[in-house]
């Protein structure tokens, strides 16, 4: 009958209708990201601790394992402005006489490609919480440099900035992640990342006293998901 078709039609429809979901929420999900990045660093001899703020900008990708759990991956660029790394380097030298030249180095702004991979795990339909590993590469950083040169009782003394890595920074850096997002209606959600870091900013060899930097990143971001 017209009646039995039409519920046959309805059920198939229905069916397809959940079977085009399943697949959509089960695909990758690949989108942008920016917001702000708050650093912070503690100095693991005198305690003191830096703050610095920038902002970070980036692609994420996703992948759904069931309705609870995924799992996710970023690729972010991240600028820290207004730190206070400081330091002091000693080099002396001899060519008939002794010559030294102390470096006094201020580090404010640290340039970063971070790379976080982690789980996440759902708390309802919009909840979202994660945790994971993080991987930073320093790509640059701006230096304030006193340089004070002596020699016997002549002191000569040169400031200025230098853009570049110095040798007593460290390149790559390491640690873990705890994160969580909230989905709003469409293709938006925000979120936070809190990622603590393993390695030091500065090399520890270069100073007798062996300090060491710890540095921190507290990200505020909104994602775009493209696949929506």
């Amino acid at each position: 009958t017209l009646e039995a078709q039409s519920g046959r039609v309805d059920s198939s429809t229905k069916a397809q209708r959940k079977l085009d979901e399943m697949r959509h929420f089960y695909r990758w999900q690949i989108g942008i990201q920016a917001g702000g990045n708050f650093n912070r660093v503690i100095s693991t001899t005198d305690n003191k601790m830096q703050i610095g703020n920038g902002y970070m900008a980036g692609l994420f990708v996703n992948k759904n394992i069931n309705r609870q759990w995924a799992i996710g991956g970023e690729l972010n660029y991240v600028r820290s402005n207004n730190n206070n790394v400081s330091r002091t380097i000693s080099q002396t030298s001899y060519f008939f006489e002794k010559y030294t030249t102390n470096y006094f180095l201020v580090t404010k702004t640290f340039e970063y490609l971070q790379a976080p991979v982690y789980v996440s795990y759902a708390l309802g339909r919009r909840h979202h919480v994660s945790f994971g590993a993080v991987g930073l590469l320093m790509l640059n950083a701006r230096t304030e440099v006193i340089e004070q040169s002596q020699k016997h009782a002549e002191r000569n003394t040169n400031s200025y900035t230098k853009t570049g890595i110095y040798e007593d920074l460290n390149s790559f850096n390491y640690g873990i992640n705890l994160g969580y997002e909230y989905n709003l209606p469409g293709m938006y959600s925000v979120g936070m990342r809190y990622n603590q870091m393993f390695n030091s900013v500065t090399n520890s060899s270069y100073f007798s006293n062996g300090s060491s930097s710890l540095p921190a990143h507290l990200q505020l971001y909104i994602k775009l998901n493209l696949t929506k």
